[in-house]
């Protein structure tokens, strides 16, 4: 009898040990998929739910008020600003002064000041930034983009 009850006990014990072994392997893949979503979110911008892939809201027409909203307004803007600065290079090697045909003065391209892009130098070469571009470049907006 009492053989039985070790043998018992014994084989209970291992059928415990099996069960733990089994969720902490369990718990331990639980984590490393929580980790994984985690990476997702982080890195690949997945695993968002109810929000687009872009800070830019389509049927507003505006930019979100969030860090990624500005951010991507900021970019859109100095690729408006390096757009500008390439139609001004062609203009100026492919064009005279004038138009041709009537003999008037050419419009040449207008670029906006960019601070990085399109600094506007005076004739010592330091810059000359009104209070309103400052105001503007503060705010990450360009002027004279709408």
């Amino acid at each position: 009898m009492e053989h039985k009850i070790t043998q018992t006990s014994k084989l209970r014990e291992e059928h415990l040990q099996r069960d733990l072994g089994r969720w902490e392997h369990m718990e331990a893949e639980e984590r490393l998929n929580a980790a994984r979503l985690q990476v997702k979110a982080e890195v690949y911008g997945a695993a968002k739910k109810n929000k687009g892939g872009s800070a830019y809201d389509i049927i507003s027409l505006n930019y979100q008020t969030d860090k990624d909203g500005v951010r991507l307004q900021q970019q859109d803007n100095d690729a408006k600003v390096r757009a500008l600065m390439r139609s001004k290079l062609l203009d100026g090697k492919n064009n005279t002064g004038f138009n041709v045909i009537t003999g008037e003065d050419r419009r040449k391209v207008a670029v906006p000041y960019h601070e990085r892009y399109n600094p506007v130098l005076s004739t010592t070469g330091s810059q000359v930034v009104s209070a309103a571009s400052r105001r503007s470049a503060a705010s990450g907006i360009v002027p004279g983009l709408d």
